[in-house]
């Protein structure tokens, strides 16, 4: 006859061991399931991205205010971003462990900061040769027409009005040139790494194009008045 006493501990033996598979088994099973909830995730993430990265290369190829230069390191920043990210999906897709496609999935974000940087920098690169390449030659264009028309034909009507706005034409290209110039240069250089060091890095350019912009309309409304003056 068996000992009540080594009967249930065996017993308590047989519960234990059976609740420690049962436990193992649910975290294999919990692992299994946060594992593929994070690939799925991560190709929602990338695709998105990769679409936009899409979009935005081929505005920069039909975008014409663009110098080359500028053209070529837009591109190569959609570029080296769609490889990247392409790769890191099929990674991310083959990982086998939750805690290595946790690390892969953030690296969506620290190691390429598509929106937050990638396509921000191209439309800032844009903007300020839109300004320089677009916006400044049309300006003084119309500088050097005024002013011929003033030197001779309306010499007349070159008041004390009109050459306030020539002069204010001319400050405003000026200030218009030295907000924009080497700025496209300046933010296609920026790096996902650079921005995590200092995430307002694109402050700077963003204010410089918005300055450049309202002297642009100062500009124009000068060359309205001194048109409307020789009329």
């Amino acid at each position: 006859m068996r000992h009540p006493f080594r009967t249930a501990v065996a017993a308590l033996a047989v519960v234990t061991g059976a609740g420690t598979a049962l436990a193992g088994s649910a975290n294999a099973a919990t692992s299994t399931t946060g594992l593929s909830d994070i690939k799925s995730k991560a190709a929602v993430a990338i695709s998105a991205r990769l679409s936009s990265l899409s979009t935005a290369q081929t505005a920069i190829t039909n975008n014409k205010w663009l110098t080359p230069t500028d053209k070529s390191s837009a591109l190569q920043i959609v570029s080296n971003d769609t490889s990247g990210l392409t790769a890191l999906g099929q990674k991310i897709q083959n990982d086998t462990t939750f805690a290595q496609a946790v690390a892969d999935y953030k690296t969506i974000f620290t190691g390429y900061r598509v929106y937050l940087l990638a396509l921000p920098q191209i439309r800032l690169a844009a903007a300020s040769d839109d300004l320089s390449t677009g916006v400044v030659p049309r300006l003084t264009d119309a500088q050097t027409r005024l002013q011929n028309l003033l030197n001779g034909k309306y010499k007349d009507k070159n008041t004390a009005t009109v050459q306030a706005a020539m002069a204010d034409l001319a400050k405003q290209i000026q200030a218009i040139t030295q907000e924009t110039n080497g700025l496209s240069a300046t933010v296609l250089a920026y790096t996902p790494q650079q921005y995590d060091s200092n995430t307002s890095i694109l402050s700077p350019a963003r204010t410089a194009i918005s300055t450049a912009r309202s002297d642009a309309r100062a500009a124009r409304q000068d060359i309205k008045t001194v048109r409307e003056a020789l009329r």
